[in-house]
């Protein structure tokens, strides 16, 4: 379910600015909403199946802004533009919350991690 509305918000966006934007434009455009597009994900467990989905949905991303078919190509592009992948921003969320969960004060958290 999250691939497919990945898919369509990212087809949707391409539709629109299509090659007009230049490709770092279009990367940062990318980079602030896929945080929007996480948002809320790190309360629930993604399974690795999710998470290959997402960092498919990005690949292919980077597939046609770029127009390779190379894997090499997509993983060096992304690390030269320094773009995290879906499942890295994931984990790195849900690192976040599980602290903010832990050091929380509210009764509900405190109850919860007591079960």
């Amino acid at each position: 379910m999250l691939k497919s509305h990945s898919i369509v918000l990212l087809t949707l966006f391409f539709g629109k600015i299509g090659r007009i934007a230049s490709e770092e434009v279009t990367l940062e455009i990318i980079c602030k909403c896929i945080p929007i597009l996480l948002y809320g994900t790190e309360s629930f467990m993604l399974n690795k199946s999710d998470l290959s989905s997402l960092d498919f949905v990005i690949t292919r991303l980077f597939m046609k802004l770029f127009r390779v078919n190379n894997i090499e190509t997509v993983e060096f592009c992304e690390d030269q533009f320094g773009f995290d992948k879906p499942s890295v921003l994931w984990a790195r969320h849900v690192r976040n919350f599980d602290s903010k969960f832990v050091a929380s004060e509210n009764a509900f958290c405190k109850l919860t991690l007591s079960l």
